[in-house]
């Protein structure tokens, strides 16, 4: 989980979590266009956060480069845990993030010019989301806002995000997931982030594989992905 693209290696990296969330080993990983994993370093683990149902788990990531070098921000879901990690030096310790703001994700994404993170979020899941930018004042200092859209993002879990090379942002609804909410599952969204404004447009770009377990992750200065008539 927790995954994003260095375009300086041309490496997918992420975190892998114990799949019982009980574990304490928690390793950065990078995948190569062979599908082979290779581990990176350790991350240190995010405990339970008071809570005996809350896994011990990273799951969300993007991968941004500054001043030249590749960094890793991985996060547990309400940003309580939330490392900055150093991949090109694995000896370096990842630095803890402080982010001001009431805000939970499942995934985020930094904006390829902007130096931003965004993703969707939400207090909980069964209420309206709400998109979120990430303000850093410093690489590990962040001040949390709510933009405007122009339509509501329908309620429940966001788990992949990513941008393209023109700063149009695209989130994959998973949808309720058999919780209260009767929302529509397996939809997908765009957003242009390129040019500030006060109200941004949300355009529905047609319905995807229904899934729960996901994650996004593409090369942030990529052309559009082409997107297909249902």
């Amino acid at each position: 989980n927790a995954i994003g693209y260095n375009q300086a290696d041309d490496y997918l990296y992420g975190v892998q979590n114990d799949a019982t969330g009980t574990s304490t080993d928690h390793t950065v990983v990078r995948i190569g266009s062979n599908g082979l994993t290779e581990v990176v370093r350790t991350l240190p683990d995010p405990g339970n956060q008071g809570r005996s149902d809350s896994p011990r788990n990273y799951v969300v990531g993007d991968v941004i480069v500054q001043e030249g070098i590749p960094y890793l921000y991985a996060a547990t879901a309400n940003l309580s845990i939330f490392y900055r990690v150093n991949l090109a030096d694995p000896s370096v310790p990842a630095e803890s993030v402080s982010v001001s703001g009431n805000v939970s994700f499942l995934d985020f994404a930094f904006h390829p010019s902007n130096g931003k993170l965004y993703g969707v979020a939400s207090d909980t899941h069964n209420q309206t989301n709400r998109l979120v930018e990430l303000t850093f004042s410093d690489p590990v200092t962040a001040v949390a806002n709510t933009l405007t859209l122009n339509a509501p993002l329908p309620g429940n879990r966001f788990g992949g995000v990513f941008f393209d090379g023109n700063g149009t942002f695209y989130a994959y609804h998973n949808g309720d997931s058999g919780n209260t909410v009767n929302v529509p599952e397996g939809n997908f969204y765009a957003i242009d982030l390129d040019t500030a404004t006060s109200t941004y447009t949300l355009t529905h770009l047609g319905e995807a594989a229904n899934v729960n377990q996901n994650d996004g992750g593409r090369c942030a200065a990529a052309p559009p992905p082409t997107v297909l008539a249902p």
